[in-house]
């Protein structure tokens, strides 16, 4: 019986992993200027995928404080990239 084997995975045109290695550089720098306690907040949820509750906990703070703590966050980062997707 014929199996098919995975596909090796596309190897990206070097124009694309450029652009893609320079967002991503973008994006770090980014974050680091966002506050520690935002920052912290971002990572916990978008990085690591944890709820709001368990982020709450974490941080030893309440669910409400930990989505003020994303929403301005967020805010912070768009603020911050808005620029420089513009520059592009």
């Amino acid at each position: 019986m014929w199996t098919l084997s995975p596909r090796p995975p596309a190897t990206p045109h070097p124009e694309q992993a450029a652009l893609a290695n320079d967002r991503a550089a973008r994006l770090h720098a980014a974050l680091l200027d966002v506050p520690a306690r935002q920052r912290a907040a971002l990572a916990l949820f978008y990085v690591d995928g944890l709820s709001m509750a368990e982020v709450a906990h974490a941080m030893e703070t309440q669910p409400k404080a930990v989505e003020s703590l994303l929403s301005r966050g967020r805010a912070h980062l768009k603020a911050l990239l808005t620029p420089l997707k513009e520059a592009l």
